[in-house]
């Protein structure tokens, strides 16, 4: 069986950090982990690692160049989540395109996209605290 090639941005943050252990010992995935800066989990990927500024469109297309993936988990928060992983409801005005709207637009070649931010639970300033 072939190996699904999988690529996280955001791979230092909460959520990326579950999902590497979640995804890295599986036989059927190829794993590559981007974030910003050195790779910061307590057990490093080594080559499966790629440090990227996802506000970076040439760094963000090089990147694919590279590893040439159809699966992307963007968990980038980029510092502010709500603006980063929320967007207006289709067909309604909103602000300036998402961070990853833009990113997206960058790789054409993704065909699934998973789109996840823990920002309103862990403390972003930007939203409400939800309910509990």
């Amino acid at each position: 069986m072939a190996r699904q090639r999988i690529l996280i941005t955001g791979s230092n943050g909460l959520l990326g950090q579950k999902l590497i252990a979640a995804l890295r010992d599986d036989d059927g995935t190829d794993l590559i982990a981007t974030s910003r800066g050195e790779d910061r989990s307590t057990d490093p990927l080594g080559d499966r690692y790629r440090s990227l500024d996802i506000t970076d469109k040439a760094a963000v297309q090089a990147v694919f160049d590279e590893v040439d993936t159809k699966v992307v988990a963007f968990l980038s928060a980029h510092g502010d989540g709500a603006k980063v992983a929320l967007a207006p409801p289709a067909g309604e005005a909103g602000p300036e395109p998402t961070i990853a709207t833009r990113f997206f637009s960058t790789v054409p070649s993704a065909r699934r996209m998973v789109i996840a931010s823990s920002s309103a639970w862990v403390g972003c300033s930007c939203l409400p605290s939800p309910a509990l």
